[in-house]
Order: C-alpha cells, then structure tokens, then sequence
C-alpha cells in the first residue's frame, strides 16, 4: 500500500512588506481554516488509531473433496482456505472436508458470541433438493439420500441465533455441477439462493451477506491465480487493496481499514474484470445489507501477486490413457462395452479436471492409475466371458487387427521362386546346384517375414493361390512346403484347404483347375462369414441362411473331392452355388455388424458431447437427427426375424440407417469438434477469452484422439496464462496510481434467470434423448413433466417433478442393466 500524502505541511516565516490586502486576508483565513480542519481530520484518525475497533473472528468452511464420486473436486479449495486463513484475525477457526454433523457443529460455536464482529466463509458445491430448498452438500453427501444434504437455511438460522451487532456471511457455492440423470438441471441455483439471502437479511438486520455470483453466473476458477477468483481478489482486498473503494467509483478515504463495504465493491470490480479478461463471461459479486458498515482489516504485508508459468506439458501419463482410449476405441471385431469405454473416458476427464482444480499432479496420477487397471481387469474378464471364436483363420485374424500386408514388394519374388521351383521339381533328375540355388531363394524369401506377424506368410499364400487363373497343384505342394518351414504360423481354416488341395490324389490331367480356383474363393468366403457370426449377436439375423450356405459348401466340396466321373461343370456350378449363398450371408453379416458397431459408437459418443451441446446451440439440428438414426436403428435392431433369415428389404433399411448414423456423427466429429480444435490450436498465441471459452467446451468432450486432445489442452494453458498476465498488469497499474477499478455493468437478474433455466431446459431435453438412445421403452412420465416446464419455466414445482423424474429414469435404467448382466452371467 502506497503511503499517503502528508495531511498538511509545517508554516513558514512570513516575509517583511506591506500589510496584505483585503482579499489577501480573506485567502489567508481561508488557508488557517483548511489548516485546522486537517490538524483536526488527523487528530481523529489518531484517536481512532489509539481505539482501534476488534478484528473480525473468523470461521471458515471448506468442502473440498467428496466421498460421492460423482461430484467433482472443489476446485483450489484447500488453497483458498490457507490464503484466506493466515490472514490477521482476532481468531481462525477453519475446516475442510466437513461431514454435514461436523459442518453443523463448527457453524454452532459462534452461535452464543456477543462481542465483536464474526466473518462466516462458506464454500462447498450447492443442489436443489426435490422439495425446493437450496442445500450445501457436506462430504459425505449421497447424491440418491437428499436427508445427507444441509440446508442452506441452517446456516441462516444459526447466524440469526448469534447476537453479535456484526455479522458478515461469505458465500462460495454456486460451482458448476449438473448431472440430469439425477435430476440435477441447474434450473437457477444463484437465483434461488439469491433468494434465500434476501429473506435472511430482512430476517436479521446485523446480517450482511457477499456471495460469488448473480444469477446466471459461476463462480470461475484460475490454474493462473491458484485460487478461485472471488477468494483471490478477497484476499487482496482484505490486505488492503480495498481501502478507500467507494460506490461512485471515487477516491476514497483510505485510513487504513477496509470495511464490509469496500470489500464488496472492490471484489465486485476485480473479479468482473478479470472474468470479462480472461474468460470472456462475467461473474459478478453480489452483496446484502441493511445493517451498518463495520471493519474487517487493516492493511498486511502485499503477498506478490501469481506469475503465469510456462506453458505446461501434457503430462505423459494422461497421455497415455487417452492412447489406451483409442486403443480400445479401435477394438475389432467386438469392442469393448460402450459402459466400460464410458467409463474409461470418464475416468480421464476427471483426472484432467482434478489437475485443473488444484490437486497435487502425483495424487492424481496415482488415482487414475488404480482406475485404469480395474477398468482393465474388467475388460479381462468380459473378454475371458465371451464364446471362444471358431479355429484360427485369416478372416478372424484381420478381424482382430492384423489385415492382410501389401504385397507390392514380395509378391515378385514369391512368383519367381514358384516359376524356379516348378521347373526345378519337375526334373526327373535335378541338380545339387538347382536344388541349392531353390533352397537359397526359399531363405532369402523366408528372411522377409522375420519380425512380421505369423498371417503375412500365410496371407501371401492364400493371395497368391487365388490370383492364378488356373491354380496348379506343384505350385499348391510347393507353397503348402514353404509355410511349413515357417516357425508359429498356426494352421488357418483357408491355408489349411490350400494344403488339402495340394495332398490331393488326383491324376495331373483330371486336375480341375477352374474348380479349384472356386473352391478357394468359395474358402475364403465361408472363413469371412463365419469370423463375422463369432458375435453371438448377429446369428439370430442369419441362421438359418449360414446353416443353409454350410450345408451347400459341404456338398460341393464333396464333388470336387470325390466326382468319381462327375461332369466338371456341375462340379464348377456347386462351388459357386456355395459361393454365392456365402456372400449373400457374409454382406448380411458385415452389414449387421456395423449397424451394431454404429449403435455401440452412439452409446459411448453422444452422452459425452451433451455437455459440448451448452455451448453449441448451432449443432442442435444435426444432434436431433444423430439422435434419431441412433434411435431409429436401436429399434431395427430389437427384434431379429423369426426364423434367422433376415429380407432383404431390411438389409437395406438397416444399412441406410447405420449410414445416416455414420455420416451423422463423423459430421459432429469433424464438423463440430476435430476442425474447430485444430483452428484454435493454430491461433493459440493471438487467441481471446471466447476462444479460450471455445478451448475449455471442447475439452470437456473426450471426442479428440490422444494427440490433438494433449495440443489443444497445452494451447488452452497457453491462452489462459497469457490473459491473465494482461489482467494482472492492470491490477497493478491500478494499485500503484491509487485508482479504483471500474464497478462492473449493472446485472439484469432477471435475465441471467432466464438464461439458466434456457440451459437446464436444454438439458433435460439432452438427457431425455439419450435414454431414448439407451433403449427405455417408456419414458411417458417424463414427457408429461418436460412438457410442463416447457408451458411454464418459472414454476419451481413443474422443474422438480421434471427432476424427479429424470432421476428416477435413469435409475430403472441401471437396475435393469444390472439385472441383465446378472441372468447372462457377465462378470
């Protein structure tokens, strides 16, 4: 704090002349007045100095963290407890972690004081209970038992009891979170307790109340400022930035000691614009009173203000796991259960959160260690659950992850050493020298493969096998040799009907090559088909048709193996009789399998950008029509068709929606999230508060892979600390010319109402259209409750029934999941 000017300076000999003037007389009254009437300002500030009113007692009441996993982390409230703590008060009492008994009884110590002025600060994550009332949540809150919430008006009604004449009430509760599956909308929480507040300072005229936000508003925190931003610029004011802040703005009398009132209005300054600065919204401080103003704190010693650090490092283990998130996301043939895949992403997200809200970096890691390896041994077990496949094939291998190598390079070299084979094997005699250069050729192809999986020899067989027009039977013995000298390479269904082909005893001259190259086509259809029928799900949609399609392979390869005379054409037309039925069911297959893939894509991706859609009104449109293919396609998929033959007609309904589904969400993808990510990510050094805004929406979507996701969340970093730099400079300049900060634009209460309830409005409608998603099959009750919010949003009875509703959705939903994976035994 700079000093003050000297209220008046010693006099000076006046020098010899003429008596002054009458005018010159009146001037020097003027100035002998001016001059006693400082002597007599500072002999009052003296006394008042000598008689110093009491510091304030002080409690405060941090609920930082939850046992309840689904609230999140009080963000930096253990930090905002210890700045706010080691100030100089009469006495500090002050908790965290508080269990609602605990909070009750901390709050009643200061129920029987009668002297000197108390300061109560308050800061927990805040709900609307099914009945209206406004409730703090303690840490060992249940989100499904509202008798564990406390009331809000417990904590009025204990301050009430209190006879002190001086009585200033903090309030830190209105923390982003809402969760719609348990009723939790965030329909105007700042409103009602705005509300509340009013009723208590009417109530108790000693009461004075300063709380975080207006309505429509949150309470923001900073990774910059360590703190929140109202519980920094708190402190700043209380050490003495705030004394002399007056209501119009003006310079101020600063004595020395900040008051109630000046705290209030230099928070409410410095927190708007440090909102507006760096996070291009507002927050905006509210106060209540209608007692006197009374004083807090004289000035301590200016702690130096944060300095924005580097720009941090993705940290490599959360990088990491969003790596294992695609990993898992990329899963074929059956991925892993969108729950589980939810839960994983979620797990992120809250590790990311945790970091931001202050939470040592080792803690986090290691909880987000302990999370990932259960999800893992659940996925394990799912896994070790599942029906064992068919015996190896190729089909199944590529299903897996290990698709067919590209040939470009090694098909030469293995037709040459076919064509030097022949030539070599087909001597009655052949030499040691032709017979060693072979072996030398079979080697050097053979080192090819070193390192590569064990299908790449096996696929380059099978390819080229097929490719020939008019497939030999040398060639087949010669190739059948060559993958036995292969180390590990299992006996796959297609290369195993290559070697029964090649043991074959048939005279050279009935070899019937045109059949045969049926044949192997025919084999690498059946093996496709069948890895594709491992999904227990698709075989009710096509099992009379596979059966069928066995069958007719069966009697055609019996043909071929045993014509004893059988006319050659009607061999030919057999196998490609079996061929056909095989393609008919591997496209139903295949088209079954992706309609399925893209409802599982739906599940795990459109619950996680419901929180992007706050933000987003423009996607709306192509979210409703995400919405319905999703839907659309869910119920196509309900009901497979008596008798296991799937039409053809529905074939076609089925792929056209799980196009419509596809096309959809790669548009929300690219469209919505991917192009928008890599523009900011561009801009990141002349990037404002909107796109900052912009940065923190999509991050709360797991939609970007590991890679863009670890770019956007450093420029983010970036952008903030560059924008809180600049409001900090500002801050200083302020200080050091001794200047008051603008007060922020009035605040349209009524709006910021309005635009709350707009929100949870939006939501509700969000998550109604996700259980539509999910599959509930009625969901009339809280059509009927959405409906009458929708006729009247200011009703506060229509938003509770719509919550109660929502709740009780979503938790017959998870009872029924619960249930079914009870009867079908999955661990």
């Amino acid at each position: 704090m700079s000093e003050r000017p000297p209220l008046w300076r010693p006099s000076e000999s006046r020098p010899s002349g003429p008596a002054p003037t009458a005018p010159h007389r009146r001037r020097q009254i003027y100035v002998a007045l001016a001059v006693l009437a400082a002597l007599l300002g500072a002999t009052a500030a003296w006394l008042l100095f000598l008689s110093e009113p009491p510091r304030p007692a002080f409690l405060g009441i941090w609920i930082d963290e939850y046992n309840e996993s689904r609230v999140p982390v009080n963000a930096w409230a253990e930090r905002d407890r210890q700045a706010l703590e080691s100030l100089p008060w009469q006495s500090t009492r002050a908790f965290s972690s508080q269990q609602g008994n605990l909070l009750r009884e901390a709050l009643g110590k200061f129920r029987d004081r009668t002297e000197g002025p108390i300061v109560v600060f308050l800061c927990a994550h805040a709900a609307v209970r099914s009945d209206g009332a406004v409730c703090v949540l303690p840490g060992n809150a249940t989100l499904e038992d509202e008798s564990t919430w406390l009331p809000l008006t417990v904590v009025g009604d204990i301050l009430k009891g209190c006879r002190s004449k001086h009585k200033l009430l903090i309030l830190d509760l209105m923390r982003p979170f809402t969760d719609p599956r348990l009723g939790l909308l965030g329909e105007d929480l700042t409103g009602r307790v705005q509300a509340l507040l009013q009723n208590a300072v009417r109530d108790d005229k000693d009461l004075q109340v300063l709380w975080a936000c207006a309505p429509g508003e949150h309470s923001l925190t900073s990774e910059d400022l360590g703190h929140s931003a109202f519980a920094y610029y708190l402190r700043e004011g209380l050490r003495g930035a705030a004394d002399g802040c007056t209501a119009d703005g003006k310079a101020g009398v600063r004595n020395g000691r900040v008051t109630v009132r000046e705290l209030a209005r230099f928070v409410q300054a410095r927190v708007g614009r440090w909102a507006a600065g760096t996070r291009g919204t507002r927050q905006t401080p509210q106060f209540l009173t209608t007692g006197e103003d009374f004083a807090l704190l004289g000035p301590a010693d200016q702690a130096n203000p944060p300095t924005p650090g580097a720009d941090p490092a993705y940290p490599k283990w959360l990088l990491a796991g969003w790596q294992k998130r695609d990993a898992w996301w990329g899963e074929r043939p059956v991925r892993v259960a969108p729950a589980l895949l939810r839960q994983l992403e979620n797990a992120l997200l809250r590790a990311e959160h945790n970091l931001a809200a202050g939470i040592a970096s080792g803690q986090v890691e290691t909880e987000l260690a302990d999370k990932l390896k259960q999800l893992e041994e659940e996925r394990e077990k799912k896994q070790a659950g599942r029906p064992a496949p068919g015996k190896p094939s190729l089909a199944r291998a590529a299903l897996a992850g290990t698709p067919p190598p590209d040939f470009t390079a090694v098909a030469p070299q293995y037709r040459d050493l076919l064509v030097r084979a022949a030539k070599v094997l087909a001597a009655a005699k052949p030499s040691e020298k032709d017979l060693e250069r072979l072996e030398t050729e079979k080697a050097a192809l053979l080192k090819r493969f070193d390192g590569k999986p064990p299908s790449d020899p096996a696929w380059l067989v099978l390819h080229e096998a097929m490719r020939d027009l008019q497939p030999r039977q040398d060639r087949l013995r010669f190739a059948t040799r060559l993958l036995e000298a292969v180390a590990q390479v299992p006996a796959y269904e297609e290369t195993e009907f290559v070697k029964r082909l090649a043991e074959w005893k048939v005279d050279e001259k009935d070899w019937p090559a045109p059949a045969v190259r049926v044949a192997l086509q025919l084999a690498r259809k059946a093996a496709a088909a069948e890895a594709v029928a491992d999904d227990t799900r698709l075989l009710p949609w096509v099992r009379h048709r596979l059966k069928a399609a066995r069958a007719s392979r069966q009697a055609a390869e019996r043909l071929l193996f045993n014509a004893d005379g059988a006319d050659a054409g009607a061999v030919t037309a057999a196998l490609e009789g079996a061929r056909g039925e095989y393609e008919v069911v591997g496209a139903h297959l295949r088209l079954l399998a992706e309609a399925y893939r893209a409802h599982a894509d739906a599940l795990v991706r459109l619950p996680s950008y419901a929180p992007y859609l706050d933000t987003r009104r423009d996607a709306d449109g192509l979210w409703e029509q995400v919405v319905r293919a999703a839907c659309d396609l869910l119920d196509r998929l309900a009901t497979p068709p008596p008798g296991g033959a799937v039409a053809a007609g529905t074939v076609r309904k089925l792929g056209e929606l799980t196009e419509t589904l596809r096309e959809g969400m790669k548009e929300l993808l690219g469209a919505q999230v991917e192009a928008p990510a890599r523009v900011l990510i561009g801009k990141r050094d002349k990037a404002g508060p909107a796109d900052w805004l912009s940065m923190q929406a999509l991050l709360r979507s797991p939609w970007l892979d590991a890679g863009d996701r670890a770019k956007l969340w450093t420029a983010a970093h970036k952008v903030s600390a560059r924008l809180t730099a600049e409001v900090l400079k500002q801050d200083r300049q302020d200080d050091a010319a001794e200047r008051q900060t603008p007060a922020p634009p009035p605040v349209d209460l009524a709006a910021g109402a309005a635009r709350e309830r707009d929100l949870a409005l939006r939501r509700a409608r969000v998550s109604v259209a996700l259980l539509q998603v999910e599959g509930v099959p009625t969901l009339k009750g809280v059509r009927d409750a959405l409906a009458e919010v929708e006729r009247d949003r200011d009703r506060p009875a229509a938003w509770r029934a719509l919550g109660l509703q929502l709740r009780e959705a979503w938790a017959a939903l998870a009872a029924a999941r619960r249930a079914a994976a009870g009867r079908e035994g999955v661990p």
